[in-house]
């Protein structure tokens, strides 16, 4: 179990690790639950940056990827234990980059449509009623190479702060701040995959390398104005 981390003082929060469920601390009592709690620098620390949450029943549309979600239970109504979506992917979807979640497992059940994964390296095309279940550190990348529309449900948990990272990848699509593939610049990127590393991971290069490159990189993306969160993506 990963010792307690008590800085409030400091504006800082502490996670808690046991049987793989993570719970935020404050002066080692559970965080309120609308309180953002934000991602872990390490392994499990971050300051707090802001108090608000995402909510149910928000959706929210990436233009650049075709990708639309809806906001079924998030971090708050299931006291952090799992994020519940249902994700809609408009025909010919485009292919997100390869990925893993080093603390999540993902639940998918495909509603409608087929939905394209890419496991592991290995192909799969799921059909109405299939279910896949990506377990942590799985690299994978998923879409909708058809021309209907595909809807799935969507599974992590724990839920930790993922309902951060999609509104800020959405917003900053919808901003027009990415290329055509959905992906920003690269010291938005940096800062984002520095803040954002406990829940989502670029398959290549290796993290070691990634921490070296986006750490020398984030301090610049501060100075020239970026931030890992933005007021107006966030409920």
């Amino acid at each position: 179990m990963k010792p307690r981390i008590n800085l409030f003082s400091t504006g800082y929060y502490g996670w808690e690790k046991e049987k793989s469920k993570f719970t935020p601390l404050l002066n080692d009592k559970p965080f309120p639950n609308n309180v953002l709690v934000s991602a872990a620098t390490g392994s499990y620390l971050r300051r707090a940056t802001n108090t608000q949450m995402a909510r149910k029943g928000k959706e929210i549309r990436n233009p650049k990827t075709g990708q639309i979600i809806q906001f079924i239970q998030t971090r708050a109504d299931t006291n952090g234990q799992f994020l519940e979506l249902i994700s809609t992917y408009e025909a010919h979807s485009k292919e997100p980059v390869p990925h893993y979640h080093p603390h999540q497992d993902e639940h998918f059940l495909v509603l409608q449509g087929e939905l394209s994964v890419r496991l592991n390296g290995v192909m799969q095309v799921l059909q109405p009623g299939d279910k896949i279940h990506i377990a942590k550190n799985s690299i994978h990348a998923m879409w909708n190479s058809t021309s209907d529309k595909t809807v799935v449900s969507w599974k992590t948990a724990p839920a930790m702060d993922t309902e951060y990272f999609l509104e800020l990848s959405t917003g900053l699509a919808s901003d027009g701040k990415t290329n055509e593939d959905g992906i920003p610049g690269i010291l938005q990127v940096a800062l984002m995959m520095n803040h954002y590393d406990h829940v989502f991971r670029l398959a290549k290069p290796p993290f070691a390398i990634q921490k070296i490159v986006f750490g020398i990189l984030t301090p610049l993306a501060r100075l020239f104005g970026y931030k890992p969160y933005y007021q107006k993506y966030i409920d």
